[in-house]
């Protein structure tokens, strides 16, 4: 004799689809608080600045604190993978403040944050304009590496299968290229 499983209603049905989602969610936020923190604090600044701006009219700010947030985020994120497979999470908790500030610092944040619209396109011109070309070609390398490391943190420990190197490297890879693809997609529509 079988047993027979009571036909699943449709409110179990939902209940369980929002607690895995949910589930993931929370458990993603506590993996990695502060990289999440940033993706959520990048994309509610672009959602805000980026519309209203055009092409030739954008904010100083916009700019600046994107550069920064995405190199942090990109340095928050290998640190998180790294101090997972060692074990040392307030080690990368540090390394993580630390990075940030240094991102901070170095587009300049807390200058262009603290002026006005018109002194902000004033400082930009004058004062940033300079080495602008060298923070963009140095964040453009900084950020390849940091794409590099996301993807060998987690396999910094001394015993890691090299099969699982290459799956995990595939997932996040094609997952980016997805986003990408999809990014450009949908800014063109």
């Amino acid at each position: 004799m079988g047993i027979t499983w009571p036909a699943p209603t449709q409110q179990r049905i939902s209940a369980n689809r929002s607690g895995r989602v949910f589930g993931g969610l929370t458990e993603t936020l506590f993996r990695f608080p502060l990289p999440v923190l940033l993706a959520v604090a990048l994309t509610l600044f672009n959602l805000y600045w980026l519309p209203q701006s055009t092409y030739r009219q954008v904010d100083p700010i916009v700019w600046p604190v994107n550069a920064a947030m995405t190199l942090s985020l990109a340095w928050c994120l290998a640190a998180s993978l790294c101090a997972e497979a060692s074990g040392r999470r307030f080690v990368a908790l540090g390394l993580q403040i630390a990075g940030v500030i240094f991102f901070l610092w170095l587009w300049d944040l807390q200058t262009v944050v603290s002026l006005s619209y018109a002194a902000r396109a004033v400082y930009m011109e004058a004062e940033f304009a300079a080495r602008e070309g060298a923070l963009w070609f140095n964040s453009a390398l900084v950020l390849a590496g940091l794409g590099l490391a996301i993807g060998l943190a987690p396999y910094l420990a001394p015993r890691v299968d090299g099969e699982a190197v290459w799956q995990f490297n595939h997932k996040v890879w094609v997952g980016f290229l997805a986003a990408c693809l999809a990014g450009w997609y949908f800014s063109r529509a």
